[in-house]
């Protein structure tokens, strides 16, 4: 009877500590998120008890997270949620942009405008995915005329623009933040940018690059709410002292370690950070997703997402 009492009373126990944990975590809301600039702007919430915060490399998790509603939150391209929508393989709705604009011409040499790649070689990345179709959008603009070779990856670009002894590098790459700021705090070159979201800024508002998705099944909207409250806060908080920012989350992760506080600093003003209400801002998007039908059909199926899709 005694040992019989003691098993009742850990089975017990158990119950008590499964249910206490169960408890813990109701309220505690998940959310996954490429490398990169969405990760940067989610630093200083790491920590946060009420979330719990994964970070991936590539399209294939988010992909997997957008169509198994595992996740409460979703930060992803704004493309490829887009996609899955249209394709009836994700209900996630897109709340917000967290980045805009983060694609840039890079070279050693100064560049006074496009006009100085007439004639020039380019080496690119994501071949008829959203970087191309800025990259060469903006080159038709102008009437530009270039020969492109592409890479899979911006990470890929890198080492050969930054080769000098065994390589003649590139003049001329496509380059996004925050690779491109390794260039001068891991390699020591002092680069020269252009922007192609500014020179494409009479034919588009904006270029919507990363989006926040929420998934409508949750059973935690509130704390959702309240998660993305302070997503918005800290966009405001890390533009207004990029060094201070750096400095708080440098630690936090192993990704912001590796860039260290001068590369966070440096690369924050210009990675077009911003929480911007998606819904509030639909003709931006639409005229955003037009240009991606006009270059590459494929990408969204030459559709546009109705107005459910927008949260």
């Amino acid at each position: 009877m005694k040992k019989l009492l003691m098993i009742l009373a850990a089975m017990l126990l158990l119950v008590g500590c499964n249910s206490t944990r169960e408890i813990d975590n109701r309220n505690t809301i998940k959310v996954i998120s490429p490398n990169g600039i969405p990760l940067v702007a989610l630093g200083d919430l790491m920590g946060d008890e009420k979330v719990e915060i994964e970070n991936v490399s590539g399209p294939e998790l988010l992909i997997s997270a957008l169509t198994t509603k595992n996740h409460d939150i979703v930060i992803a391209p704004l493309q490829l949620g887009a996609k899955l929508y249209l394709s009836k393989a994700s209900s996630y709705q897109v709340k917000a942009i967290l980045s805009f604009g983060n694609t840039y011409i890079v070279s050693r040499e100064k560049i006074n405008s496009l006009a100085d790649l007439d004639g020039q070689e380019i080496m690119a990345y994501g071949k008829n995915t959203t970087p191309d179709i800025i990259l060469r959008s903006a080159l038709s603009a102008k009437q530009i005329e270039t020969n492109i070779t592409y890479q899979n990856s911006v990470d890929l670009i890198i080492p050969q623009f930054a080769c000098s002894d065994s390589c003649v590098p590139p003049k001329y790459i496509l380059s996004a933040e925050p690779v491109m700021t390794k260039l001068k705090t891991k390699f020591g070159i002092d680069i020269y940018t252009l922007d192609l979201q500014e020179v494409l800024k009479d034919q588009i508002e904006a270029i919507p690059q990363a989006a926040i998705f929420v998934n409508p099944d949750s059973q935690n909207q509130k704390e959702i709410s309240d998660f993305l409250d302070k997503l918005k806060t800290n966009t405001e908080v890390l533009n207004q002292d990029p060094k201070g920012y750096a400095e708080r989350i440098v630690d936090k992760h192993s990704y912001f370690t590796d860039l260290g506080v001068e590369g966070l600093e440096l690369s924050i003003p210009r990675s077009n950070i911003k929480y911007v209400d998606a819904k509030q801002n639909q003709k931006m998007i639409e005229d955003y997703f037009n240009l991606l039908n006009q270059y590459n059909e494929n990408l969204l199926g030459n559709k546009i997402p109705d107005l459910d899709f927008y949260k």
